[in-house]
């Protein structure tokens, strides 16, 4: 009997523990997974600059941080409108780690292309997408960025639109979940 109330009393003491140390350090598990989802860090409004966005939000800041290096920023903010197809920070970290160096090694060059393929002049919401459904936009690279829709769901170059019409007072932006490919 002394062995199961012994135990018992073990079993409540580390869980007073491991509860104390969650509250004494102000994280929980619940919260922990909050703070993994990176909300924006302020509110967005349609008349806020592009940059000032990718600022905000925490799913733009590779982009934001690639665009600054290769004067892509300087671009996209002055010579406006345009619509852009920006990778999450999730997609530039799925990127494999060689080809990634790659780019932020050319930031003038290879990065450069990469993030100008992500870039069409002109303001195009979501509808305006699925009305070009088989047609290609001409990106600030030069190249062909094919518009396909299938069943009900845009891709552009490829790659599927995570999230739509993100209005900007430069721009129109759209989240995708992985980075447009080079064409081939």
């Amino acid at each position: 009997m002394f062995r199961k109330v012994a135990g018992g009393l073990i079993v409540v003491v580390i869980l007073v523990v491991v509860w104390a140390t969650f509250i004494r350090d102000g994280s929980d598990p619940v919260s922990k997974k909050a703070e993994d989802k990176q909300e924006p860090k302020g509110q967005i409004t349609a008349s806020m600059p592009t940059l000032d966005i990718l600022g905000i939000d925490p799913q733009f800041a590779s982009f934001k941080t690639y665009a600054e290096s290769s004067g892509v920023a300087e671009t996209i903010s002055a010579d406006g409108p345009y619509t852009l197809f920006i990778p999450s920070s999730a997609a530039f970290d799925g990127l494999d780690s060689a080809a990634l160096k790659e780019l932020t090694d050319d930031p003038s060059g290879r990065l450069a292309e990469t993030l100008k393929r992500h870039v069409v002049r002109g303001l195009l919401r979501n509808a305006d997408l699925v009305a070009l459904d088989g047609t290609s936009l001409e990106t600030l690279a030069g190249t062909q960025l094919p518009v396909t829709l299938t069943d009900g769901i845009v891709t552009v170059g490829g790659v599927k639109l995570a999230k739509t019409d993100i209005d900007a007072k430069d721009s129109e932006i759209h989240v995708l979940d992985s980075v447009i490919p080079a064409p081939g």
